[in-house]
């Protein structure tokens, strides 16, 4: 009897240690039904493909670019920032101007990223705009048909980066008041300011 036992006991080890398995591979896609397995295929194909040289593209996108810089191997690559400003309906400035006159006018223009050098001096210059601008344009729209380069609304030279802004305020937070953005001010004649719905201006980018 007692080599009975000994040789069940045995044998339930052995049959306990069988059952503890340390691959879970299998865990969840056994009790999977066929239809709910993704089938996984793998296939090898040839893409042949080339460049076709245009004169435009179409110029739709929410981020202008402004300013010229130098590629290896494109050239030369410049671009100048064209826009008509509008007032919305029933606007209202926060301030009423007293007696309808202001002191000043500048134009601001925020920017996001450069590219180049930045400390290099550059001088951003405004135009008026004559001509109403079209709907849809192409990238090869030239300014010159639509703007007064005789006469220059103001004119701003500027680094991309702005030496007189402390560390401090540039690691400030969104969140903070003083928050810091990047920005161009270009001031304008006064009158302008009188008159600024009814103008339309031109931003044009000098080295």
């Amino acid at each position: 009897m007692k080599i009975k036992f000994l040789v069940l006991g045995i044998a339930l080890v052995t049959a306990i240690l069988n059952s503890c398995d340390d691959d879970t591979t299998g865990v969840g896609s056994s009790m999977q039904s066929d239809g709910d397995k993704i089938g996984i295929a793998l296939d090898t194909f040839q893409l042949q493909a080339y460049t076709v040289q245009v004169d435009s593209v179409y110029a739709r996108t929410t981020e202008g670019a402004l300013g010229e810089i130098y590629d290896p191997l494109y050239g030369n690559l410049k671009a100048d920032f064209i826009t008509q400003f509008y007032c919305p309906e029933n606007f209202k400035f926060p301030v009423e101007p007293i007696d309808g006159k202001i002191d000043s006018i500048k134009l601001r223009v925020f920017y996001f990223s450069h590219m180049g050098d930045s400390l290099a001096p550059m001088r951003a210059e405004v135009f008026p705009v004559v001509k109403a601008l079209p709907r849809n344009y192409y990238t090869n729209i030239d300014p010159g048909q639509f703007v007064d380069q005789t006469t220059s609304l103001g004119s701003q030279t500027y680094t991309a980066y702005d030496v007189t802004v402390s560390d401090s305020i540039r690691a400030l937070d969104e969140t903070d008041s003083l928050y810091y953005t990047p920005a161009i001010d270009i001031r304008l004649p006064l009158e302008l300011g009188q008159i600024f719905i009814m103008k339309r201006l031109i931003i044009r980018h000098h080295l």
